[in-house]
């Protein structure tokens, strides 16, 4: 997978999802102003982001799931 393309200016925010043991880049998640979350590259899908409507989403954070490396 490649990095999405939306056609027009919606595209809100970026951040890099790396590989917790080797902190190897593993893709993107871009973030779309209706609160959509969309993965690039080998950055596993979030199905559970939500979606407004309308433009107001702004920005994206990445938090490490802990229950990965038990």
């Amino acid at each position: 997978d490649g990095i999405p393309y939306f056609g027009f200016n919606i595209a809100r925010d970026l951040e890099i999802s790396t590989d917790s043991a080797t902190h190897q880049i593993r893709g993107v998640y871009v973030l779309d102003g209706y609160g959509g979350i969309h993965a690039g590259g080998e950055a596993p899908t979030i199905h559970d982001a939500p979606f407004f409507g309308f433009d107001v989403a702004r920005d994206l954070e990445l938090f490490q799931d802990r229950t990965e490396e038990e």
